[in-house]
């Protein structure tokens, strides 16, 4: 072999040494052709459902069977990727809840290499994913009875900027919302409604809010709820006697004080509190209407007594003629404010028993000779009875009377003859019915003891 023969070998042996192999040399295949559309192509029957939204968009390209795929929306965090699968290797699956709100969006397709990016990126067509706008909150109306009446109205702020995009779909022809009630760190959410108005049973207040559904079945994110309702806690402490003389006045006082409250994080944590630096503490509240309320029995309705407005400490007085036994409560009414609506509040039911009261009981004398004559006397409060009646306790310890004594100007005097030994003696006057058909309660005066020689 000649030297020019053994140079050209080397040179070849050289180059296909050092030349890469076809396969080696080619890049994952660049995807092309992004569509989007709903998995869930007829979009309907989500009304229907109080479950979270489960539609989902459907993402395809063209590209190779054997290269893994990334899909994001586009600009958006990498945990809302997801990646193709092997056995659907160029199209995968984003739910709406892991597109980010934009008035102009797309998503993105990248082919990658050991789980890293490994091609230019391709776009789909641009679509918005805006979320409904939020109702306009019409009332806000603690009611007296506990319960919460929200109104609110339909209302279009932002329009439509990518009109005709892929995902557009026919919005319902009566528009879709739901309350929620903000408890702890999330909010609860009623079922879908297309009614304007509900009524909630909310005795203590609390964080409530409306909002509209989209097409998609998606209320707007927590960063851009519409503005919370915040109702305040109410409060109200009476205190009440729990027995009165018949006829005398009845005092009942008490505080009342309303409590915001506060949300504070992302997502909020919520709690009732004045806010920062106030300890979860309640504030007096001045000015706040309290109703004084009555009723015969626990089946009754209540009725109101009298009205009052707190003081600038929050405290009221109320007074009341006691004119047969019944239950007292107080209310803190509800207000309507703009700002801080506050709910009502009922104290418990107190039973104020009415009574005809004895006092200033006693005997003549307390020791005498036997078969002597005593006097024995009680004073009696306002009466709705004529007599009272003088007791004496028998051996096998029974009360058995002795003696009816008839009640002139808030007195009644009888006279016993003494016994042997020793003898205890008591007053007591009956039950009635004042002549307002309530209850008035009897009494009984405290043992006097004669003793007999």
């Amino acid at each position: 072999m000649t030297s020019a023969a053994i140079a050209t070998t080397v040179v070849a042996l050289v180059i296909g040494l050092v030349a890469p192999s076809p396969a080696a040399a080619a890049a994952p295949a660049a995807p092309t052709g992004v569509t989007v559309s709903w998995q869930d192509a007829s979009q309907d029957g989500w009304r229907d459902s109080d479950a979270p939204p489960a539609h989902e968009v459907l993402v395809t390209w063209t590209g190779a069977p054997d290269v893994v795929y990334r899909v994001c929306p586009d600009g958006g965090p990498a945990y809302l990727c997801v990646t193709s699968a092997p056995e659907h290797p160029t199209s995968a699956v984003l739910s709406v809840g892991n597109i980010p709100e934009s008035s102009a969006t797309r998503i993105s397709v990248v082919a990658t290499a050991d789980g890293q990016p490994d091609s230019s990126p391709a776009l789909s067509p641009v679509f918005d994913s805006l979320r409904a706008d939020a109702p306009a909150v019409l009332e806000v109306r603690p009611t007296s009875t506990g319960s919460l009446v929200l109104a609110w109205a339909h209302r279009v702020v932002t329009s439509d900027s990518t009109p005709g995009d892929p995902l557009d779909v026919e919005p319902p022809v009566d528009p879709v919302f739901r309350v929620g009630l903000v408890d702890a760190d999330w909010t609860i959410w009623r079922p879908a409604t297309t009614a304007t108005s509900v009524t909630l049973e909310a005795p203590r207040g609390g964080l409530f809010a409306v909002a509209e559904v989209n097409e998609w079945n998606i209320r707007r994110t927590r960063s851009i709820d519409p503005p919370v309702v915040n109702v305040w806690m109410t409060d109200v402490t009476p205190v009440v006697p729990r027995k009165a003389d018949y006829r005398s006045t009845i005092t009942v006082r008490g505080v009342v004080k309303a409590n915001a409250y506060w949300c504070y994080g992302m997502p909020p944590n919520c709690a009732s509190d004045d806010g920062p630096g106030f300890s979860y503490a309640t504030r007096p509240q001045a000015g706040r209407l309290v109703q004084l309320q009555a009723r015969r029995s626990a089946s009754a309705p209540w009725v109101t007594l009298d009205s009052a407005y707190s003081g600038t400490d929050g405290t009221f007085v109320f007074r009341t003629r006691s004119v047969g036994t019944r239950q007292l409560r107080t209310l803190a009414v509800p207000t309507v404010a703009p700002d801080a609506p506050r709910a009502a509040d009922a104290s418990a039911a107190v039973t104020v028993v009415s009574y005809q009261r004895l006092f200033a009981a006693r005997l003549s004398r307390t020791r005498a000779a036997t078969g002597a004559r005593i006097t024995a006397r009680v004073s009696v409060g306002a009466t709705c009875v004529s007599r009272v009646s003088l007791q004496r306790r028998t051996a096998s310890g029974a009360w058995t009377t002795v003696s009816k004594a008839r009640i002139v100007s808030g007195r009644a005097t009888t006279s016993v003859t003494v016994r042997a030994g020793r003898t205890h003696y008591r007053w007591k006057i009956g039950g009635c019915t004042a002549p307002n058909g309530r209850h008035v309660a009897g009494d009984t005066s405290g043992t006097l003891t004669l003793r007999g020689r």
